[in-house]
């Protein structure tokens, strides 16, 4: 059995979060585009993160917000997991 490169296993893990985001666009043309996302950390950085706004108002603001929450909850978790390590690390 060959073995797949975990460089390659990446991209190619981060290549289908971009497609499976396409697809959903798609499946929803009928709704209301309120905006979409994905944000793909470096590997230590945490787990993508893909979202799909259905919004019949296609409201900016509302787009933007749940970006900027999002992402201020992930870093809050990341350096709630830094201070964490590095207390464990002390000695």
């Amino acid at each position: 059995m060959e073995q797949v490169p975990s460089g390659r296993k990446k991209a190619d893990e981060l290549a289908a979060a971009f497609r499976a985001m396409a697809d959903r666009i798609e499946q929803n043309a009928d709704a209301g585009f309120g905006g979409a996302f994905v944000v793909a950390p470096p590997a230590t950085g945490g787990e993508i993160t893909a979202i799909l706004i259905l919004d019949s108002h296609e409201d900016p603001v509302q787009f933007w917000s749940t970006l900027q929450t999002r992402a201020s909850t992930m870093l809050s978790q990341l350096q709630h997991a830094v201070r964490a390590a590095g207390a464990f690390g002390r000695g």
